[in-house]
């Protein structure tokens, strides 16, 4: 027991180390109490939509207001909506709201930046541990269990955005945890933990909705199928949800004048607004007010944003993460096991409503952006069923050097991002800028090789030493051993198996 509790702190301690080499910050993000608002490639506030969020934030601990004021929206522009003469935010305030604790313990140490951001690092560490927990219950050994969590945090996307401000984390959080509910005993306090989680999904991303309905659907048809589990039972959902749904409408109603229109749909301010409108733009695409609800998704868009997601270059998932190949395989392989196959189809299905849904939004690129970050939920569940997969192939030879072969690739490019850049323009937009940049990750490779570095600790203490390639190659080889040990106490394991046996 005290090995199993040491190797569970040695690997915690690993991610901790590793999560903080990825810190975004320059000397001058740190300077003036963070007030300086350096948009370029590589800080943190490259993204509009880390800085858009990051206003909001402070907006609501400074000001005690949900209304921006003209300087407040110049600075999260493009992603602010102007509606009857007031400027506001077009993201839901999820993120902003549960971020206000670490920014007020940062503003005491004149860096509420920094923690503000933080927020979404912790929840990749809690989303590191669900994985496992998850894996663990699908009856996946220990060193599987911390595979998967390793696969998702160091070798998809998700480490990119791991020090963003942005909503990802949280959306992946509530899945996974909705997950776990769902396959419990669903006690009274489990659904009004489960409607809790759902109020936080729709004033975190509405898509949340999307993503976490096949978890509700089954949850409440096995009202009908357990006699212990009646429907009263589920007012303890509506006891959670309601206090979240309530504060969706109220604050929906006070910026746009009613309580189902989301600023979202409202449309984002035109360029011309303001003298100068921020460089790594979201797309300006969206819906006029005076034309009503008008929902993002359009079927016609499915060929080629399914295209975008799953094959291209400029964000393809198996492009930037091959290892999730491995995933679908060990998702098929749950769906043939009668004991796991009702969290195997709940996944499938979380898998292809995220799919589908933003393979029909407008924008399936997410902007300037590093891979598929709309799916980094998906990426989630998917790196659980790796563990299956390698739990049922370990022993083969040739599967474990092509796992070994994607690992190392997938490790390589993520941190690539982590360390440099997040902003990679679409196509059609790198193409048009007047000095065109790649439009793969080719853009962090040049960067890399420029000494274009996001890391605080690089930058403020590192950097003065070792070469920024250098940096990234020790980086990458630190995330990888986490994942080879794994396999090795694996392999061995077997081995002292096969002499007893």
């Amino acid at each position: 027991m005290t090995k199993f509790k040491f190797s569970h702190i040695l690997v915690l301690a690993s991610a901790l180390v590793l999560l903080s080499l990825i810190i975004r910050g320059r000397p001058v993000d740190f300077k003036d109490g963070q007030t300086i608002y350096n948009t370029s490639p590589t800080g943190p506030y490259e993204l509009s939509n880390s800085i858009a969020r990051y206003i909001f934030t402070k907006t609501i601990v400074t000001r005690q207001d949900i209304f921006l004021t003209y300087r407040e929206a110049k600075l999260s522009a493009p992603d602010v909506v102007k509606f009857n003469g007031r400027y506001f935010s077009i993201f839901p305030p999820g993120v902003s709201f549960l971020s206000i604790p670490l920014y007020m313990i940062g503003s005491a140490f004149q860096l509420p930046q920094l923690f503000a951001y933080l927020t979404t690092t912790l929840f990749a560490l809690l989303n590191f541990y669900l994985i496992y927990w998850l894996s663990r219950r699908l009856g996946l050994s220990v060193w599987a269990g911390l595979l998967a969590s390793w696969v998702f945090l160091f070798a998809t996307n998700a480490l990119v955005y791991a020090n963003t401000f942005t909503q990802h984390h949280l959306s992946t959080a509530i899945t996974l945890v909705g997950l776990h509910l769902i396959f419990t005993k669903l006690h009274f306090w489990h659904l009004i933990l489960l409607g809790l989680v759902t109020g936080l999904g729709l004033i975190t991303d509405v898509p949340n909705l999307i993503l976490i309905s096949p978890i509700l659907i089954y949850g409440f048809s096995r009202s009908f199928q357990e006699p212990k589990l009646n429907i009263l039972k589920w007012t303890g959902f509506l006891v959670g949800v309601i206090p979240f749904l309530l504060f969706f409408l109220w604050y929906n109603r006070t910026l746009t004048g009613s309580f189902f229109r989301v600023p979202q749909f409202v449309g984002r301010v035109s360029d011309s607004e303001f003298a100068a409108v921020k460089v790594n733009p979201e797309p300006t695409s969206t819906p006029s007010p005076k034309k009503g609800l008008s929902l993002p998704y359009k079927p016609r868009n499915f060929p080629q944003g399914l295209y975008v997601l799953l094959f291209s270059r400029e964000r393809s998932w198996f492009y930037y993460s091959p290892l999730m190949i491995i995933g679908i395989i060990g998702l098929a392989m749950a769906l043939k096991q009668p004991k796991i196959r009702p969290i195997a189809q709940i996944s499938a299905s979380i898998i292809t409503l995220s799919l589908a849904s933003y393979a029909m939004f407008g924008d399936p690129w997410g902007g300037w952006s590093f891979g598929p970050r709309y799916l980094i939920p998906a990426s989630a569940i998917t790196s659980i069923f790796v563990g299956i997969a390698l739990e049922r192939y370990h022993r083969n030879y040739y599967f474990t050097v092509l796992f070994f072969i994607g690992l190392i690739y997938s490790v390589y490019v993520s941190s690539l991002g982590a360390l440099t850049s997040a902003a990679i323009p679409p196509k059609q937009e790198a193409r048009l800028l007047p000095d065109p940049i790649p439009y793969t990750y080719k853009y962090n490779q040049n960067l890399l090789s420029q000494s274009q570095v996001g890391s605080a600790i690089y930058n403020l203490y590192l950097g003065r030493f070792i070469p920024a390639t250098t940096f990234h190659l020790i980086f990458t080889v630190l995330a990888l051993i986490c994942p080879v040990y794994f396999v090795l106490a694996r392999w061995k394991a077997n081995s002292h198996e096969t002499k007893h046996s």
